[in-house]
This record gives structure tokens, sequence and C-alpha cells, in this order.
């Protein structure tokens, strides 16, 4: 499992399409594009991205994911 810290990511949604596109610009000066969600999964997956610090994606598996947070923490 490779952890990489996401800098900042770009959305795209295609309004003909209707799909979308995240790109994540991550701290190893890579960037990862992850295609083809639905509205549902663009929509969390956005959410995440907006609220969450830090955020990590695994290169490997392929997964964002949030720090461990506590119980009711309150933001």
């Amino acid at each position: 499992m490779a952890l990489v810290d996401v800098n900042s990511y770009l959305v795209h949604w295609d309004l003909d399409g209707h799909f979308g596109n995240i790109q994540l610009n991550l701290s190893n000066n890579t960037a990862i594009a992850i295609g083809g969600q639905s509205p549902e999964e663009m929509m969390m997956l956005v959410d995440i991205l907006r609220n969450e610090r830090p955020i990590r994606f695994d290169t490997d598996a392929r997964r964002i994911s949030t720090a461990p947070e506590p119980i009711g923490e309150g933001e």
C-alpha cells in the first residue's frame, strides 16, 4: 500500500454525456484520473474532497481515504 497525500483536485462534469471525472493532484507530483462516476458517486467523492483533511490516495488499491477521526467530533 502506497498512501500519498492529495494536494488538490479538479472536477469535470460532462453535461451532454452525464458522467464525471476527477483529477487528484498528489504530493509526489503525479496526477490520478478517476472517471465515469454516476451523479451520486460524484457527489459523495466531491463531498469527501471538499470537507475532509487530510485526504490520501492509495496508489496500489486505488482508494481515497481520510485520517482516523474520533466518534462525535464536530467540525
